[in-house]
């Protein structure tokens, strides 16, 4: 458990800190780090509360999981500050031939 804390406080300085300032852009790494990383703990908890009760070693693991699965996706999460510049997923994704 002291270890996954470790590393989810440093991870922190990962994420937000790749920003190299801090403003909107680390505070919304920062943001959207640690959100992923509780959503994905709870997550590995609730098979544990289904049948008996949950353990700290699954939320470790979570916890682990959600920090690796949200590292590459910080440039796509949506910015809270600037919501009239996000763009729907299939813009990103599909290539219109009219802009090229």
């Amino acid at each position: 458990m002291l270890g996954a804390g470790l590393l989810w406080f440093g991870w922190f300085g990962f994420n937000a800190g790749s920003a190299l300032t801090s403003g909107g852009l680390a505070s919304s790494a920062f943001v959207a780090t640690n959100i992923s990383t509780a959503a994905a703990a709870l997550t590995w908890m609730i098979p544990g509360w289904i049948n008996s009760r949950p353990a700290a070693l699954g939320a470790a693991t979570g916890a682990v999981a959600g920090l690796v699965a949200i590292t590459p996706a910080l440039g796509l999460s949506p910015n809270c500050s600037d919501t009239h510049r996000r763009r729907s997923l299939c813009d990103l994704l599909l290539a219109h031939d009219s802009q090229d």
